[in-house]
């Protein structure tokens, strides 16, 4: 929790990357239900309000955070409560006018960089402007005949292919759907691989995972 727990975001280069491959509709359309909705509002829901006072604390903790998501009370707003974040809907417009680079290396991304300072980021200025949207060749396995594939390291995508070839040693379809020896056989194969996942999920540029190992039918 807290400022230094935040990372450069990638989501908005590889949501750009993808859309200059090949999509149907412009940059700008994708925007607009999600502007009016931070302009106009929408009403608190039953699950707004869940989230909202289930971590009440840490939005209160910051001032932004508090103003944008608590009431006056410190708690969520009432059911109904019509919710606006006109920041977030100038964000969004800027986005969509000037594309990724706005927030990467725009005017918006200045912004971005004096806020992540001022609550005591590490990530600034430069960090935003290095981001650029990669396309890595996926890794794969084969489970009982198909082909699986998974996004590579930094992605802990890997931790899925590692529980389907657990589980493929098992004769999951004779324990049946739902029985004490099926979830245990799949719960158990999660716990293994996500031990792997603490240990090799990392930057593919300072850790090479061992990738051959983990994967390996052996």
């Amino acid at each position: 929790n807290g400022p230094l727990s935040a990372s450069t975001p990638g989501m908005i280069a590889g949501i750009a990357a993808m859309h200059a491959s090949g999509a149907s509709r412009s940059w700008e359309s994708l925007f607009e239900a999600a502007i009016d909705a931070a302009s106009n509002g929408f009403a608190a829901t039953h699950a707004y309000r869940y989230f909202t006072n289930e971590n009440a604390a840490r939005l209160a903790a910051d001032r932004n955070t508090a103003a944008t998501f608590l009431g006056p009370d410190g708690k969520a707003p009432a059911l109904g409560t019509l919710v606006r974040q006109p920041a977030l809907a100038a964000t969004l417009k800027a986005i969509a006018r000037d594309g990724a680079e706005a927030f990467y290396r725009g005017k918006l991304a200045a912004r971005i960089a004096d806020g992540l300072a001022s609550c005591g980021a590490i990530v600034g200025a430069d960090d935003l402007a290095a981001c650029h949207a990669e396309k890595p060749e996926p890794i794969a396995i084969t489970y009982r005949g198909f082909e699986v594939r998974q996004t590579p390291p930094n992605s802990m995508g890997f931790t899925l292919l590692q529980e389907l070839k657990i589980v493929e040693c098992f004769d999951v379809a004779a324990m049946g759907f739902g029985t004490s020896d099926h979830v245990h056989v799949l719960v158990e194969a999660k716990k293994r691989a996500f031990l792997d996942r603490e240990r090799h999920a990392a930057d593919p540029r300072h850790y090479k995972a061992p990738m051959d190992k983990l994967l390996s039918a052996d």
